[in-house]
């Protein structure tokens, strides 16, 4: 059986070692945790079968960050940022609705440009409630 996680270590500036493959997630992240105890440094977990990769930063340095595969171009050259956003209603009849305001963190590719973000729950509630309302 081939085993579907790679372990690579990154290096600066932007290189990465190969490090071992192992057959399980959870196996890969015990493993990246105790090379992390004698190498700190940042540690990807990419899985041969999806494409998904995990990247496992030290504590001191930040957290735990997991990026799926751009839907569109499928690169892992991604990067999460925070962003401000207010939503509008369409038609000219909406013209005097405020803004909805949002503050997600969004992924943006570097490769294709497509930018993903999720609504938080308050805010995707004032949206449809909203909506509602004008169409009664």
């Amino acid at each position: 059986m081939i085993a579907p996680f790679d372990i690579f270590k990154v290096d600066a500036p932007g290189g990465m070692l190969w490090i071992e493959a192992v057959a399980e997630l959870e196996p890969a992240k015990a493993r990246v945790a105790a090379l992390m105890e004698t190498t700190p440094s940042e540690y990807l977990i990419s899985s041969q079968k999806t494409g998904h990769k995990i990247s496992i930063k030290p504590r001191n340095l930040t957290h735990e960050v997991v990026y799926m595969p751009c839907k569109s171009c499928g690169s892992a050259n991604q990067r999460k940022f925070s962003a401000e956003m207010g939503i509008h209603f369409p038609e000219k009849e909406n013209i005097d609705k405020p803004a909805v305001w949002v503050f997600p963190e969004v992924v943006v590719c570097f490769n294709c440009g497509m930018a993903e973000f999720s609504v938080p729950k308050a805010e995707l509630r004032q949206l449809e409630q909203s909506d509602s309302a004008s169409s009664q």
